[in-house]
C-alpha cells in the first residue's frame, strides 16, 4: 500500500495521472496525433471568474538537463513532442516514452491510473483501485520509477507554484511568498514558470503585478477561482500587470484570515 501512495504522489506532482488517462483515450491513434493537448490557453480577459478549469498534460521534449531540446516532432519510442508543453511533460515524453506508451495502451494500467487520480491520496481508496486493477500495478510503477529517476523537474516548484513558507521548496532564486513561489519582476517574461508555455503548475500564465507592501512581484496566473485553491483564502482577480497587460492572478481576499 505504501507503494501505491508513493506512486500517486509522484504522478500527482508530475501531472501524469490525467495525462495517462487522456493519452489512453486516443489509442490506437496516439502515435500519429499530438496526443492529448494541454489545457486550452486562457486569455487575460476581464470576464467573470466562474467555471472549472481542466488540465491534461501533453507530451513534449526533454528538459531539466536530461536531454536535447526539440521544437517539435516525435521522441524516441514514438511520443509526440512539443516545446510548448510543461517542462515535466517534455521530460516524461522524451525520457520515459516507453513506459508511458506501454501504460497508456494497457487497459489495466490506464484504469489504475484513472482510479488512483480520484483517490486524492486516500490509502483505502488506492488499495481498492489496486484490487480492481492488479495487472496495472507493475506498468504504472515502471512509469513512476522512470519519472523519479529521470525527471527531477516534475517535483520542482517554479514561479507561481504552491510552496511551504517554512520549508519553501521553491527553486533557487525564488522565495516563497504568501501566494506561491515568486521573485521581483519588471515584465511578464520575468515570471516564466515550469508549466506549458512558461506558465505555472496549472499551465496558466503568471504575471508581474504590483503587490502592496512587496513591490513588483510575480504572481500565479489563473482563469477561475478554482485555479487558486492551492492558495488558502485566495481568489482569481482581474487586474492590469506592471507591463500594461490585462491579466488574472490569484490574490488574497481583503478579509482573508479575519473572520
Amino acid at each position: 500500500m505504501a507503494d501505491g501512495v508513493r506512486r500517486f504522489e509522484v504522478l500527482r506532482a508530475a501531472g501524469a495521472v490525467s495525462w495517462l488517462t487522456c493519452l489512453a483515450s486516443l489509442a490506437p491513434l496516439w502515435l500519429a496525433l499530438p496526443a492529448c493537448a494541454g489545457p486550452a490557453s486562457h486569455p487575460p480577459d476581464l470576464g467573470d471568474c466562474s467555471g472549472v478549469d481542466g488540465s491534461c498534460g501533453a507530451p513534449g521534449v526533454s528538459a531539466g538537463g536530461v536531454g536535447p531540446a526539440v521544437d517539435g516532432g516525435v521522441a524516441a519510442g514514438g511520443c509526440a513532442v512539443s516545446a510548448l508543453d510543461s517542462l515535466c511533460a517534455q521530460c516524461e515524453n522524451a525520457q520515459c516514452c516507453t513506459p508511458l506508451a506501454a501504460c497508456a495502451t494497457d487497459v489495466d494500467c490506464e484504469n489504475l491510473s484513472s482510479c488512483e487520480e480520484n483517490c486524492l491520496g486516500s490509502t483505502a481508496c488506492i488499495a481498492a483501485c489496486e484490487r480492481q486493477s492488479p495487472k496495472g500495478i507493475a506498468g504504472l510503477d515502471v512509469f513512476t520509477i522512470c519519472i523519479q529517476a529521470k525527471c527531477i523537474v516534475c517535483s520542482q516548484s517554479g514561479v507561481g507554484d504552491p510552496c511551504d513558507q517554512v520549508a519553501s521548496g521553491c527553486n533557487p532564486g525564488l522565495s516563497c511568498g504568501g501566494l506561491g513561489c515568486t521573485k521581483p519582476c519588471a515584465r511578464a517574461t520575468d515570471c516564466a514558470g515550469l508549466g506549458a508555455s512558461g506558465g505555472n503548475a496549472l499551465n496558466l500564465p503568471n504575471a508581474c503585478v504590483e503587490i502592496a507592501g512587496a513591490g513588483e512581484r510575480c504572481a500565479p496566473g489563473c482563469s477561475v477561482d478554482a485555479d487558486c485553491t492551492a492558495f488558502p483564502g485566495a481568489f482569481c482577480f482581474a487586474t492590469t500587470s506592471v507591463d500594461g497587460l490585462a491579466v488574472r492572478v490569484c490574490t488574497s481576499t481583503p478579509d482573508a484570515g479575519a473572520d
